[in-house]
């Protein structure tokens, strides 16, 4: 908005006045006004008070006010001799120009802050993320009450661990038991015309000890009700389902039931997953290293013509509940704000509350996400599995997939490989390294998600002090990682080293803990 750009007028209003001025000048609405005086105003030979900062932002409460104030510092600088009909003029014309706020020193850190129509209030998000450290449990209940504000209708439905979870009632919360009492995960579903789905999800519950869960991930659950309230009226060629997971910080135990309650020719129609995790730190990035290329390309384009900063970050150690989707051919995409530095320094721990949580960044992912899932659902985003001439066995990849046979994805992994090098048509070739590549997804995908899941519970021992148990599951995670490695893996070595330190440290002190 415009007191971004009024926060650093002072220092920069000889240079950039002149400018201001001129471009003006050159809109329509004051082409009438021709003797607009561009010298500079004598009454801004006083410093320009920026608005109340909080840890470099404008404080919780303090949105409002600092607006304000930065109106009525730019009225002391509409033009000289201008009638109040000017001055209204200019300062809307102003609004305009300077919605998108100027460019910054660093843009890869500062936020681009205009909103859509539609778009939620500042005092809005900071009232539904100001939760304190309530249990999971509550969690549920305020998303459960949250969607139903926002436009889910009549009785919330509860669908058993197991049962497969509706996907053709539309508008109305449906509870699923994700493999513990009192642990669900909670989506809605936007109709569609086409029965194709995209997957929108974030998880909602948090570690225990101090961390109040806000950045991870309540920031991220969040964003997907308001995706919701966002596009539930849009009509799409897809189908869209926006669900909050539980029980990611449990090893991505909640994804794992909901995609394992479907047959596999349910999933043939499940086309694209958008994850939302870590969100309210500084910048906006998107995981390198466990998106689909494709989907990774595409909201770095779609990220560039909102005029937002993203940029492309490897998280290792870690993961969300996105690569679940992988694991099974989806192709998935993660967004997550801050440095892996950052990152490693807020969540999972008493600094994961709301007084590190950054409005006006977490707005440039409301805007992405948005985006993204109106591209997603626009068009298919994955090749139909269909027979492949010289690999026979191409066809059951679905099945495969969904039985978690990654035995028999390798087995036709090699198939393909086999017909790729023989055969002499290029088209066909083409065709072939596309299958692998499929596959090849995949099975990075379930690497990920093996040695995360040992790690996970390596970690979980050492808090509770059950370290003679803890190191020998780092020594079962570190022999599988060295199997991996074996096969070529790219990031076993990393995965290896991270469990063999954090094994050494059991005995001594609670291991680093990791994004998830």
């Amino acid at each position: 908005m415009l007191h971004c750009f009024m926060t650093k007028f002072s220092r920069r209003f000889v240079i950039v006045l002149p400018l201001f001025f001129s471009s003006l000048a050159q809109s329509a609405r004051l082409s009438s006004h021709k003797a607009i005086d561009n010298r500079v105003n004598p009454r801004l030979a006083l410093p320009v008070s920026a608005p109340l900062r909080h840890q470099g932002r404008p404080a919780p409460g303090a949105q409002a006010g600092s607006q304000i104030e930065a109106l009525g510092q730019l009225r002391q600088i509409a033009p000289l001799g201008a009638s109040a009909a000017d001055e209204i003029e200019f300062i809307e014309q102003s609004e305009q120009i300077f919605q998108g706020g100027l460019p910054r020193d660093n843009p890869a850190s500062e936020p681009a802050v205009s909103a859509e129509p539609g778009f939620p209030s500042d005092e809005q998000i900071m009232s539904d993320l100001n939760i304190g450290g309530i249990t999971n449990a509550e969690r549920e209940k305020k998303v459960i009450a949250h969607f139903q504000k926002l436009g889910a209708t009549g009785a919330p439905i509860h669908v058993e661990e197991g049962e497969a979870p509706p996907l053709n009632v539309y508008n109305t919360v449906i509870i699923q038991n994700a493999g513990a009492p009192g642990k669900n995960n909670i989506y809605v579903v936007k109709k569609g015309k086409t029965d194709r789905k995209v997957i929108d999800g974030g998880h909602m519950d948090r570690v225990g000890g101090g961390s109040h869960g806000i950045i991870d991930n309540y920031s991220g659950s969040l964003a997907v009700r308001y995706d919701y309230e966002a596009l539930r009226a849009v009509e799409t060629d897809a189908t869209i389902v926006f669900i909050n997971f539980a029980r990611e910080e449990e090893g991505l135990v909640g994804s794992r039931a909901w995609l394992n309650a479907f047959p596999a020719s349910q999933l043939s129609k499940f086309d694209a997953m958008q994850n939302l995790d870590t969100e309210g730190l500084a910048g906006l990035y998107i995981l390198e290293n466990g998106t689909t290329p494709k989907l990774r390309d595409m909201a770095m384009e779609i990220a560039r013509k909102l005029g937002i900063e993203a940029s492309l970050q490897e998280i290792r150690g870690g993961d969300s509940d996105h690569t679940l989707f992988r694991r099974v051919g989806i192709p998935a995409l993660m967004l997550f704000q801050g440095t892996e530095e950052d990152i490693f320094g807020k969540i999972h721990s008493e600094n994961d509350n709301i007084s590190n949580f950054l409005l006006d960044h977490y707005k440039n992912v409301l805007r992405l996400s948005r985006a993204n899932l109106k591209e997603l659902a626009s068009k298919p985003q994955r090749e139909a599995i269909t027979f492949v001439s010289g690999a026979a066995d191409y066809a059951k990849v679905p099945e495969l997939a969904a039985k978690e046979d990654f035995t028999g994805l390798r087995k036709v992994r090699a198939q393909i490989d086999r017909a790729a090098y023989k055969t002499a048509d290029p088209m066909l070739r083409q065709q072939l390294i596309r299958a692998k590549l499929q596959i090849a997804e995949m099975l990075d995908a379930d690497v990920r998600f093996k040695g995360y899941n040992e790690l996970i519970a390596a970690r979980a021992l050492a808090r509770s002090g059950r370290h003679a148990e803890a190191a020998r599951k780092y020594e079962q995670a570190a022999k599988f990682y060295r199997a991996v490695a074996a096969r070529g893996h790219g990031e076993a070595d990393y995965f290896l080293r991270l469990a063999v330190e954090e094994r050494s440290l059991t005995d001594l002190t609670t291991p680093r803990l990791i994004i998830n």
